[in-house]
Parts: C-alpha cells; structure tokens; sequence
C-alpha cells in the first residue's frame, strides 16, 4: 500500500484506526499535501503563492492512481499562473473545494482557471463542487473539453468572460450531458455559458445549467448564453433566475445550421431602468426553442423573434422543427399602406389570433384564423369576429390578408406613426410533414 505521495507503507504496523484513515487518504489527494511546491509571487501580489505546481502535480498523481476524489483546500487566495489541466479519456474524479468562498481560484493571466478535457463517449462521472473562481477579464473560468456525463455544482463565477466554457477542441470531441448545477455567475462575469467549436463535433447534447443564479452587468454587450458557430446545443437545459440591468440578450445564437433546443424554467427580473431586450438576439440566423417556463417581474424583456417557447419540439432529419407552440404575442408599429407581419406560420397549422390595432382616436379588435398550406406556402384568413371598432381619427377599417405565409394589415389613410398592432396567437393542428406523434 502506498500513502498520498507514493511512498510504501507497511499496514501490519498500523492500527484499525490507522488503517481507515490511510485508506481514505488513499482514495483523496489533497492538494495540500504538495503546498511545498507553492511558488510566493512578487510584485503587486506579493504576500500570495502561486498555487498551479501543487496543482497540477495532485492533479497528475491523482490520474496515475485513479484517484476517486480530488479535495481543495480552504484557500480563498489560489493564484494559478497557468492552468491546472486533468485530462483522461476514461472516468473522472471528483473535484472538490471548501465552498465556493472559501476555496477561490485566481487568475493571474488571460488563461482559464480549471481545465477537463477527454473521454468523449464515457460515461465520466465527473463532478466539480464547491469551488469559486475569479478569471481576468477576458479570460474563461472552467473549460470542459470533450468530457461526458458530469455535473458541476454549487460554483460560483465572480469574474471573467465566461464561466462555463463547453469546448469541443479536439478531431472527435464532444461536450455532452455536463450539467453546471445551482451555480452563480456574478455581473463581472459576463457569459454564464459559452459553447464553443474548435476542431471537434457539433454536439453539446444536454450540456447547460440548472437552477442557476446569473446577474448581468448594467453595460454589458455579451450575452449570458453564447453559442458560437458551428455549435448545436440540444436537450440542453437551461434554468436559473436572470437578474437583467440592461438591453443585451439573454441567448445570442450565432450557429447558422441547425435550430437548437433547450428545457427549464426561466425567471427574469428587470431591475428599473429605462431598457427594453429580448430574451434571443433577434440577428440570429436560426430559432431557439424552449420547452419549459418563463416567469418575468416587468415587461421590459420579450421573447423576440428567434425564441419559441413550446410544450414540445422535434427536430426533424430534414432541419426542419415540429412543435406545439405555446400562447404567444408580440407587438409592433404599423405605417401607411401594406405592413406584412410575419406570425410564424407553419405547415397544416391553424392559428387563431386576436389582433389589436390601435392609435389616438383609433381601436380595431379582431379574432382571425390563419392556415398555412401542407407543401408551400400559400393559404388562407378568415375573420371570425369584428371585436371592437372605433373610428374617430377617419382612419377607416384596416384590411387584413394572407400572403405568403403572412398577415397583411393594410391601410392607405395610416399615418406614418402612431398606430401600433398587438397580435397574440395560438396554435392548433399537427405539422406535416413530420408531425408529432
């Protein structure tokens, strides 16, 4: 039997209390126990150590011996001057810390914090709990590269460019199943979550956060999820409390290939402030679909365009979605003559929608049906009731039409401003091609 830094021990001279203590220790490598090779930094640092050789070199022993766990001290001032990498093609150990502000990784360059990569395919077992990090700006906290089935709990991310960092890095590499968990992003960490593709597979299938806690900057330009190009998110979760300050995004989708998926319960608070946003960058190429919930305290963040909250989605081999979309609005300018409104129809997809125009002196309600035909797209409107109408600007009645898988308001005494549409939808049918079985 050996001890935590390889040296033969003899058993038979221990006793029973002894013997389970060395057994323990056996199974754990603390990082502690290699404080010797703590470097002191000099400079503006001076009086702090920096901590990566102790690191890394528990880190080694850990994988030679197959290590079940690896435990951080309660040191809230561990500078790394280069990052501390476990990689493994096969199971992972536990990593572990005294909490996430008692046991804090520093930054002291533009370099990640923590490092996890390999085993694309094994069932890893990772999990990474109870550690905090503060990464230079600019800098990523936790990168896992190409690591399966894992969960990385009650973290927290005090600053940085991104918190979780799920990298696909390598030919072959894919990110899946690695789940951060009651996690915290502080507002000086700008992305919560980056999937990035360098090299490997597209896949990060299941691999987001739960029940998380993420607070955004009051100027901040980047959004909380970015996913990059060429990166497909899908039965990802992704649940937290978003505290929002400003009018960035929450999602900003840059893959122009594939429509990605996400599961949760998303609960915003817009703290006062004279901005309005949208929960998915509205340049996006491609939809963000979400099945789960969206509470909100305010108004002030919408769904946008690109976000589709549904009860449930397929992803069909032909690119295409089928979902059941649930209850949704939106709201809008209108101006002098044709204003074509896209309501996202969809094929063999009745939507009944009630449709508000409205302006100083002005107000016409209707409750309209549309229909998208099977295999292009034409179709059709049918007004099923006149609500309400009220004309005293002499506007006259608007027009409404189908065109082209959209609705046409029209109206050729419409100012240029000052008459807005609310429109809110609801869907009934089956898709088809590819419907939801």
């Amino acid at each position: 039997m050996t001890d935590v830094q390889g040296k033969a021990v003899d058993i038979t001279t221990q006793n029973s209390e002894q013997i389970n203590i060395l057994m323990k220790r056996i199974h754990s490598v603390h990082i502690i126990d290699y404080s010797n090779l703590i470097i002191p930094l000099t400079g503006s640092l001076a009086g702090y150590y920096d901590w990566f050789p102790a690191i890394q070199a528990a880190f080694d022993y850990a994988k030679s011996k197959r290590a079940k766990k690896i435990i951080f001290p309660d040191e809230p001032d561990m500078f790394v001057s280069d990052v501390p990498t476990f990689y493994s093609g096969g199971a992972k150990p536990i990593f572990e810390g005294q909490g996430h502000g008692v046991t804090i990784l520093k930054g002291i360059n533009k370099k990640a914090l923590l490092k996890i990569s390999g085993g694309p395919g094994v069932m890893s077992g990772l999990i990474v709990r109870d550690i905090g990090f503060k990464a230079l700006p600019g800098a990523d906290n936790l990168e896992i590269a190409g690591t399966c089935n894992g969960k990385l709990q009650n973290l927290r991310f005090y600053s940085g460019e991104s918190g979780i960092l799920f990298h696909n890095e390598n030919p072959g590499y894919f990110t899946e199943y690695i789940v951060g968990d009651d996690c915290v992003f502080d507002s000086a960490c700008q992305q919560a979550v980056r999937y990035k593709r360098t090299n490997g597979n597209d896949s990060f299938n299941g691999s987001g956060i739960n029940d998380s806690k993420i607070n955004q900057y009051e100027k901040e330009t980047l959004a909380k999820i970015q996913i990059d190009e060429g990166c497909f998110p899908y039965n990802a979760p992704l649940s937290g409390q978003f505290w929002l300050r400003c009018g960035t995004p929450i999602i900003r989708n840059e893959n122009t290939n594939r429509h990605v998926t996400f599961k949760g319960d998303i609960t915003l608070e817009c703290v006062p402030g004279n901005y309005s946003g949208v929960i998915v960058d509205e340049t996006a190429v491609k939809n963000v679909y979400h099945a789960g919930h969206v509470l909100a305290m305010s108004n002030q963040f919408q769904f946008g365009r690109k976000f589709f909250l549904v009860e449930r989605v397929q992803l069909n081999p032909d690119g295409s979605v089928s979902h059941w979309r649930k209850p949704y609005s939106f709201e809008l300018d209108l101006t002098k003559g044709k204003n074509m409104i896209d309501v996202s129809l969809d094929s063999n997809i009745s939507t009944i929608l009630n449709v508000l125009i409205y302006g100083a002196n002005y107000e016409y309600s209707y409750l309209i049906s549309m229909y998208k035909n099977r295999t292009d797209n034409n179709g059709s409107l049918n007004i099923i009731s006149e609500q309400r109408t009220f004309n005293d600007a002499k506007y006259g009645a608007p027009e409404l039409t189908y065109s082209n898988g959209r609705l046409v308001i029209n109206n050729e005494y419409f100012p240029i401003s000052g008459v807005r549409c609310l429109i809110t939808a609801s869907e009934i049918g089956g898709r088809s091609p590819f419907r939801l079985t």
